[in-house]
């Protein structure tokens, strides 16, 4: 079955939206934190605006596609599991966020981002601690590469600082919202 015209040109909107946003996200922060003392005062702006923003997109999406789906009742783990779960998720992104807006105030925003999208290699790593899967010889291969091909990328000539750290935090606390999400 063939996507409607309108779909289409929704997911392309989408996509660049995303691209855009998420390709500008560190140096906005940046500019945030450099002009705040407060990261969690950004942080909290930050995910209200998503808060009153998503639903919203998504019955505007909906009403678009005409599309609606069954709402699906109850859960083997029940709603105070679901709960739980969602708690636990939302403790880790808001630390990846926290952790991060704290690092750009002594690091740049290019360092922060390469550093933080070592969440990808961390993922493997925790996953194995965890017990959650087992990894195999060519995952860990990538991950080598990857933190090799990140460092060569965050060595601008400056000294590592303590920004630095709080951003591999920020790494830490998304990989560890990827792990448990899955």
């Amino acid at each position: 079955m063939e996507a409607s015209p309108t779909r289409n040109v929704l997911g392309y909107v989408a996509l660049n939206t995303c691209t855009v946003l998420w390709g500008t996200q560190h140096a906005v922060m940046k500019g945030l934190v450099a002009s705040t003392t407060l990261p969690s005062l950004i942080n909290a702006i930050r995910f209200s605006t998503a808060a009153f923003v998503t639903p919203a997109a998504r019955t505007l999406i909906l009403c678009c596609c005409h599309e609606s789906k069954p709402v699906v009742k109850g859960s083997a783990r029940g709603h105070c599991g679901l709960l739980i779960g969602a708690a636990e998720l939302g403790f880790w992104q808001t630390s990846g966020f926290t952790l991060q807006l704290i690092g750009l105030r002594w690091t740049s925003a290019s360092r922060s981002a390469f550093l933080l999208y070592l969440n990808a290699t961390f993922v493997p790593i925790i996953a194995t601690i965890l017990g959650e899967r087992g990894i195999g010889i060519r995952t860990w291969a990538c991950v080598i590469v990857a933190v090799v091909g990140t460092l060569m990328l965050v060595h601008d000539g400056g000294e590592p600082n303590v920004g630095d750290l709080w951003s591999l935090g920020a790494a830490l606390a998304s990989a560890m919202f990827i792990v448990r999400l899955s």
